[in-house]
């Protein structure tokens, strides 16, 4: 078993997916896998071509496009390593010692999630660090502004436990997983340090389109946290609701966008 499983997605992003793999082949730490899964983009085999470029790789091929939330749980199916780790294409490794603290920061404990840092560069510069305060479990289902999974390490039996799941072939598909998964948790641990670059404002990304997909999407994203009752201690059923109520307001605020962009 690898320390490490970090799963990669691949859409129409062949300018990108190198550089992000070679953040991973430049890691000091070497017991990672790399799961690479092509979710049937469209840019005429661009994308498909670079990733036959790459080596020391396991390919995952989706027969169809599931979006992020279905070709992470494709690279999650074959996941091998303690620990996943979700890097989307676009993104980096902070820095060639990444893993190597990482895995130091887990020792030997068995934590379901170890919170990490990151920061973004492009359109939205900003960094975050997990502290003691912002990593308290009623925090982070309250409050948590940056909901995404790659932010989080994730520990493999835990997730397989859970049967943990991202909502396919939507977007917000984040919302509902790292929800669920912190309120499930049992444990966790803090890498105070950048894990992540993230990649703000990239053309053509789902973050960067303004279309009717956002808020169709807002309401699936509302059903599916409403999915959780009952999957989640009754104690944090209050941060549910909250968090159900946001995503309501941001509804309201993502249909009136596009309306003023049309009119």
């Amino acid at each position: 078993m690898k320390r490490f499983s970090i799963i990669v997605p691949a859409y129409n992003v062949a300018e990108y997916i190198p550089n992000c793999i070679n953040s991973i082949k430049s890691q000091t730490f070497s017991d990672y896998e790399i799961i690479v899964v092509e979710d049937c983009s469209t840019d005429d085999g661009k994308t498909l071509n670079a990733i036959k470029q790459l080596k020391d790789i396991t390919f995952v091929q989706n027969e169809h496009n599931r979006g992020l939330g279905g070709a992470r749980n494709a690279g999650m199916e074959v996941a091998t390593g303690e620990y996943i780790i979700f890097l989307d294409s676009d993104d980096i490794l902070y820095s060639e010692t990444v893993l190597e603290k990482l895995n130091t920061t887990i020792g030997n404990t068995t934590s379901d999630i170890i919170y990490m840092g990151f920061n973004s560069c492009g359109t939205r510069e900003l960094s975050i660090l997990p502290t003691p305060e912002n990593c308290k479990k009623e925090y982070r289902l309250a409050q948590n502004k940056f909901t995404n999974a790659w932010s989080i390490c994730w520990k493999n039996e835990f997730v397989k436990k859970h049967d943990l799941k991202f909502p396919e072939n939507v977007i917000y598909e984040d919302v509902p997983f790292v929800f669920l998964g912190i309120a499930l948790s049992t444990s966790f641990l803090i890498a105070d340090y950048y894990v992540h670059t993230y990649t703000s404002g990239r053309p053509n990304s789902n973050s960067t389109k303004v279309h009717f997909k956002q808020p169709a999407d807002t309401i699936k994203c509302i059903e599916n946290l409403c999915s959780l009752k009952g999957k989640i201690p009754t104690e944090y059923e209050p941060y549910l609701y909250a968090r159900i109520q946001e995503q309501r307001e941001r509804l309201v605020v993502r249909l009136d966008r596009i309306l003023n962009q049309i009119f």
